[in-house]
């Protein structure tokens, strides 16, 4: 009887111990041919935002008779912090060339999130992978301090790191006997597909850090959302403050009960806005001559702050219904509404970037936010050179911001002015675009 329990349970049990026999890796990886080494280190800071840190550089582990399995299962690169125990980054080599073994380039890259300290001596350790060998080994490689960037600038330690990794994929061409580098018209970038795709692999986001290395470039516009503010034309109202004449100009507009804006424009501007008009309409025989001197005199006296920004972009809005009007209105062949629609959208887009500009102020980087979503288009730069427009998802978000003339200095009472542009120029402009879509989308219902 026992004996026949026991073939009962080894008949169970061989199954068994045979399927996990099976599961098992069979550590069959040889040695390197010698001890596996890490040179040519850098470490650059502030490539995509400030207080991220990329550490990369060449490692060479030399086997003459490549393993049946790569090294990126094979061995594992750690960064390890100074104390050679904290890990700090876990990445493994890429195994593009000679399965990953002989001589490569590796990366750890830090976000400003990861908070890791710069200048600091971190070890570097290439550990084999104990499922594949007997008795796995260690080899650490400890930073230098020098080996740390000292630029501090984005384009700086861009310009290092599209160095550094050119002359690492000419040792690796070398080494491997293949074309990783190509000149373009906007320089030497990543040959395409191989260089450009050994570097992605083994440096993960080396294109947003360094996209000057390869021959196709997406470029993102600045399309995030601005507080518009009124901040450089309001220092020119001020800018008299504490001197005589602002001091003057104040007394004066208290004893009349006026803003010393709308006293200066009064006393100052507006005698010369109306000697220019009626010299002209003598001279000329024509207002437009005189109206164009009154532009010119109208910024001058905005910017010595003697002139209300809101009645600025209005008198602007004012020329720019008068010139439509001219051109809309002066021609022949059109029926009425086609005419009323055309002068409507036109005071609208025109009056809206008088707004814009204005209420901008001055133009930078961060200043671009409606005209990118307007554009429709993001850009895809090719070898530096032309970019290459590319759509973009935000146009209809422009659109809907330049609808609401939603401005800083339309407050108070001057929120009036706001309301009257809303109420006609942007159902106008909502209506025209309906009447001229409606019956194309209808069209296209009864075609499906």
């Amino acid at each position: 009887m026992r004996g026949k329990v026991l073939r009962i349970a080894g008949a169970i049990l061989l199954p068994v111990v045979i399927l996990f026999g099976l599961a098992l890796p069979v550590l069959a990886t040889d040695p390197p041919d010698s001890a596996p080494t890490i040179s040519d280190v850098h470490a650059n800071v502030y490539l995509i935002e400030s207080g991220d840190v990329l550490i990369y550089g060449k490692y060479n582990i030399p086997y003459a008779t490549l393993p049946p399995d790569d090294a990126g299962q094979t061995y594992i690169f750690r960064l390890l912090d100074t104390d050679g125990v904290t890990p700090l980054g876990v990445v493994t080599p890429f195994p593009q060339f000679d399965n990953g073994y002989n001589e490569g380039v590796f990366g750890f890259y830090f976000s400003a999130a990861d908070n890791l300290t710069v200048d600091q001596s971190y070890i570097i350790r290439i550990g084999q992978n104990p499922a594949f060998f007997d008795s796995p080994q260690t080899y650490d490689y400890s930073m230098s301090v020098s080996e740390w960037t000292s630029a501090t600038s984005k384009d700086d330690n861009r310009a290092e790191l599209t160095i550094s990794i050119i002359s690492l994929a000419g040792d690796l061409e070398s080494a491997h006997d293949v074309d990783l580098l190509e000149s373009s018209v906007g320089g030497t970038v990543l040959s395409d597909p191989i260089g450009e795709n050994y570097f992605r692999g083994a440096i993960y986001g080396l294109q947003a850090m360094c996209p000057d290395l390869f021959l196709v470039q997406s470029l993102a516009w600045d399309t995030t959302d601005q507080d518009w503010n009124t901040t450089e034309f309001d220092e020119y109202g001020t800018r008299f403050s504490g001197t005589f004449i602002g001091t003057a100009s104040d007394n004066t507009s208290a004893t009349f009960g006026l803003s010393t804006p709308s006293l200066m424009t009064i006393i100052f501007a507006l005698p010369i806005i109306i000697t220019l008009v009626i010299v002209s309409s003598i001279k000329f025989k024509k207002a437009e001559p005189g109206w164009l001197a009154t532009c010119l005199v109208l910024i001058m006296v905005a910017l010595m702050g003697w002139f209300d920004m809101a009645l600025f972009a209005l008198v602007y809005q004012l020329m720019v219904m008068y010139i439509g009007y001219l051109w809309f209105y002066s021609r022949t062949g059109d029926s009425f509404g086609s005419k009323h629609f055309s002068y409507l959208a036109f005071v609208w887009f025109f009056s809206t970037m008088i707004c814009l500009v204005i209420e901008g102020s001055w133009w930078g980087s961060t200043q671009y936010t409606v005209l990118n979503d307007l554009s429709g288009f993001t850009s895809i730069q090719i070898g530096g050179l032309v970019p290459i427009p590319a759509p973009n998802i935000f146009f209809f978000r422009g659109v809907f911001r330049m609808l609401l003339w939603d401005y800083s200095f339309y407050t108070g009472a001057l929120a009036l002015f706001r309301w009257i542009w809303l109420g006609i120029f942007t159902g106008a402009a909502v209506w025209g675009v309906t009447e001229k879509f409606a019956p194309v989308f209808a069209n296209f219902l009864r075609i499906r």
